[in-house]
C-alpha cells in the first residue's frame, strides 16, 4: 500500500505533459553506465515543498537511478 508521500508524489507526477514525462524518464544519469538512461521500476517520493523524486533502475545495466524532478 502506497503511504501519502507516494500518492501526492503520483498526482504531481500525473499532471506533467506526457512528452515532458517521456523526456524526464529517459535521462537519467546512470553511474555504472556512464551516460544518460532510461529509468525502469520506478517509485515516486515528494521532495521538498512542490519537487519529486523518482528512484528505480537503469534500464540497460539494472544499477539504482534517481532522478530528481524540481517544482515550480
Amino acid at each position: 500500500m502506497a503511504n501519502a508521500s507516494t500518492n501526492k508524489a503520483l498526482k504531481r507526477w500525473a499532471t506533467l505533459p506526457a512528452d515532458t514525462k517521456r523526456l524526464l524518464l529517459d535521462n537519467v544519469w546512470c553511474p555504472d553506465c556512464s551516460t544518460p538512461v532510461t529509468i525502469c521500476d520506478f517509485s515516486a517520493e515528494v521532495f521538498g515543498k512542490k519537487g519529486i523524486v523518482l528512484k528505480g533502475f537503469c534500464g540497460t545495466c539494472g544499477h539504482k537511478v534517481a532522478r530528481v524532478i524540481e517544482g515550480e
